[in-house]
């Protein structure tokens, strides 16, 4: 279950990401990426999603405040924490519908506007991002 200070966690971890992991089976390689670049647009993200997600049961992570403050020197890297949420979609279900439904949810979000396309994904709407990382062979493709 999810932890009752999960908010809390968000701003004091040690950790960059708090990570949940849900029943659904995840092995398809889909998820998306929900940008932003501020502890309270994670926040805000979690208050609008964490429903949604634990009825779906979708695995997750959030972004937590040492990652979105962390000051990284390589690009690729800054774009990583600008990933505050990431949601790994549930097999058999089509990632566009799913992001449909994430955005219904989130559709007033402007935490995302500003922030440099992540290079390996497509771009749903807003803030909203997705991408398959399993090859045809079953490996893992890195995000960059």
């Amino acid at each position: 279950m999810i932890e009752d200070n999960f908010i809390g966690t968000l701003e004091e971890s040690y950790r960059t990401f708090i990570q949940y992991n849900g029943d659904a089976n995840v092995s398809d390689g889909w998820k998306l990426s929900i940008q932003g670049k501020t502890l309270d647009d994670s926040m805000y993200l979690y208050n609008e999603l964490i429903g949604f997600l634990m009825i779906t049961k979708c695995s997750f992570k959030f972004a937590t405040k040492r990652l979105i403050n962390y000051e990284f020197t390589d690009e690729k890297r800054k774009q990583q924490s600008n990933k505050l949420l990431t949601i790994y979609i549930p097999n058999g279900v089509d990632p566009k519908s799913f992001a449909e439904l994430v955005y219904l949810h989130i559709e007033d979000y402007t935490g995302g506007d500003d922030v440099k396309h992540p290079d390996t994904y497509e771009h749903y709407k807003n803030a909203i991002y997705y991408r398959n990382d399993i090859d045809e062979e079953g490996n893992y493709i890195k995000a960059n």
